[in-house]
């Protein structure tokens, strides 16, 4: 956990992702902005950087060759007709944090899905500008165990969160 310029939020130094265990191509800086990254279990998606957003949705993409793309939704620009396939390949997306803290997402947390339809899409939006707060959003956070220790100004993730 960083200091930021909202004492009542709890910053991230979030310093880069995977996508099928590969860093996407952005420098760590990217996600330094003076705005900061948070974690906000009121936030339903997370919200990155114009830049890290296009590298990891060209990631995603490429991952997700086989299936069919469906058209944008709303707010969501990356999405996928999965009618007919059975089992579903979604690429593994990790968040990297400065302290070497690696966190693994649940695949409802990459892609996400309406019940009962065949469409999904990528759990992640992209910010207006680089200098726009970043946010850890609660797609991401439901099937991890969150822990503040606010006592010593950090955030841990552990597993068997809400399913």
């Amino acid at each position: 956990m960083v200091a930021g310029q909202h004492p009542s939020f709890y910053y991230l130094n979030l310093t880069g992702i995977t996508v099928a265990g590969r860093a996407i191509k952005v420098p760590p800086s990217v996600f330094a902005t003076a705005a900061g990254t948070i974690i906000d279990s009121g936030t339903a998606f997370s919200c990155l950087p114009p830049s890290a957003y296009a590298a990891l949705r060209s990631s995603v993409r490429s991952a997700m060759g086989r299936y069919k793309r469906a058209p944008s939704s709303t707010i969501f620009d990356t999405c996928y007709d999965l009618t007919g396939h059975e089992t579903v390949r979604i690429p593994s997306v990790a968040l990297v944090f400065a302290d070497g803290a690696t966190v693994h997402l649940h695949p409802s947390g990459v892609l996400y899905t309406w019940s009962n339809v065949s469409q999904t899409c990528l759990a992640f939006l992209p910010n207006p500008d680089d200098t726009s707060l970043g946010v850890l959003g609660n797609t991401q956070q439901r099937t991890l165990a969150v822990i503040y220790d606010v006592d010593n100004q950090k955030v841990g993730f552990g597993a068997n969160g809400c399913a």
